[in-house]
């Protein structure tokens, strides 16, 4: 193995262990202050009020055709990294709207120990669509997120009535909301 692949997996280490250590550190921040602030950050889960979006691994070409351009790079790091038994990376895609434009976002998982470490979940990004095109619009991190083969899932579900003009996204115990440019965690706003 020459030393440039070396580095090149020494650095891919490095960075989800660092993703990873600041998922968790969020996490721990997230739980310390629900249990100091009662109930705020806290969304009570009701099948009327909110919507448990499904994934599909197979389905929206077009869509997977703009996935695999947008992360061309990252998809070809994975194949040059990784042995030839995981050197794909899985991309479970949900279609919602999320802004009320009467087009769907997308919500993309990147399955694959180069973005997820050992996890065995996903990292979550979301792509909005700009004039027919898609664009990066921001991730959520590692979300711990498990979508089943049918395409569900039970660790995200959309606020169908959100005061934002874009709708609340709850991940796990993490409530996502909009702050007029970006999505923006519970935990985030406290630590301001």
């Amino acid at each position: 193995m020459n030393s440039t692949r070396i580095k090149a997996i020494v650095l891919v280490v490095v960075v989800v262990l660092l993703i990873t250590l600041g998922f968790f550190l969020g996490k721990l921040d997230l739980r310390s202050q629900s249990q100091n602030t009662g109930n705020k950050g806290k969304i009570i889960v009701s099948a009327s009020l909110n919507y448990f979006p499904s994934f599909s691994y197979e389905k929206h070409s077009y869509e997977r055709d703009c996935v695999a351009e947008i992360f061309k790079d990252e998809f070809e790091s994975v194949r040059e990294i990784f042995s030839e038994s995981i050197n794909e990376v899985d991309v479970p895609i949900a279609l919602v709207d999320l802004n009320g434009d009467g087009q769907e976002e997308l919500l993309v998982g990147l399955q694959h120990p180069y973005f997820t470490g050992s996890s065995g979940t996903m990292v979550l990004v979301l792509l909005e669509r700009v004039n027919g095109n898609l664009e990066f619009k921001c991730t959520f991190g590692i979300t711990g997120i498990v979508v089943e083969e049918d395409g569900s899932q039970k660790n995200l579900y959309i606020i169908k009535d959100s005061p934002q003009p874009w709708k609340t996204i709850v991940i796990g115990d993490v409530t996502w909301e909009w702050d007029g440019s970006k999505y923006k965690a519970s935990w985030e706003e406290d630590s301001e």
